[in-house]
């Protein structure tokens, strides 16, 4: 499709904060095209969601509101559900893009919890269709440990942030290729336990040390959202 092209050129202008209004411009401009010829086919419509989140994520950069664009990601990923309903790869586009909508209002300091619910579920049946989906299990750990994030009880924050960083490693072990995207959230989560002093049992449940009251979470930078003409 034409459009994958600019959108692989605007994902990695984005990573090194450069400008990539164009490709952006020029891969939804294909993308709808194609979608002119067919409206229901699922992989047009799941290309159309990951620019559109490429398109919030370029807004969130330049400080301005990605709501719309976040909005319009999900009404194409429930299109694409609709017309493919036991395609994996939507299921983990949705998984993704609450991880960056989550990601994005929690920094913005905005309520996050249900986005964060429904891309666990979605990253579950993910799993379900493709259970050794080292992407899917790479972004569901994401999820844990942005829940973990917000969470005021200290065993609850611990335990998420445990299980976030088990599904990364797993993750990583089966795709090191991740690493570059997630090891920053394993050494975030690693954190959170330390802090937490969350344990692994060596039978594979958890451990408590202690019974000390609840500790702050360790410090995460939230840049409040302040939207400014475009």
């Amino acid at each position: 499709i034409a459009a994958a092209v600019p959108m692989q050129r605007a994902r990695a202008l984005l990573a090194q904060h450069s400008d990539a209004k164009e490709e952006l411009e020029r891969g939804l401009t294909a993308i709808k095209q194609s979608l002119m010829l067919r409206p229901r086919d699922a992989g047009s419509l799941l290309l159309l969601s990951q620019l559109l989140a490429l398109s919030a994520q370029r807004l969130t950069q330049d400080g301005r509101s990605p709501e719309d664009a976040f909005r319009q990601a999900q009404d194409a990923l429930q299109r694409a559900k609709k017309a493919s309903p036991r395609d994996e790869d939507v299921y983990l586009a949705l998984a993704e893009l609450a991880a960056v909508k989550g990601d994005w209002q929690e920094r913005s300091q905005l309520p996050a919890k249900r986005t964060l619910t429904a891309g666990d579920k979605a990253a579950t049946r993910a799993l379900s269709l493709h259970p050794s989906r080292a992407a899917a299990m790479a972004v569901r750990g994401k999820l844990q440990i942005l829940t973990a994030r917000s969470e005021t009880h200290r065993r609850p924050r611990g335990r998420l942030a445990d299980l976030g960083a088990q599904a990364i490693r797993q993750a990583l072990a089966l795709n090191p290729l991740l690493a570059r995207e997630y090891q920053p959230l394993l050494t975030e989560a690693e954190k959170y336990v330390a802090a937490t002093g969350h344990r692994r049992s060596h039978h594979g449940g958890s451990a408590h040390q202690g019974s000390e009251p609840d500790v702050a979470p360790p410090q995460h930078e939230r840049r409040p959202h302040r939207p400014r003409n475009a």
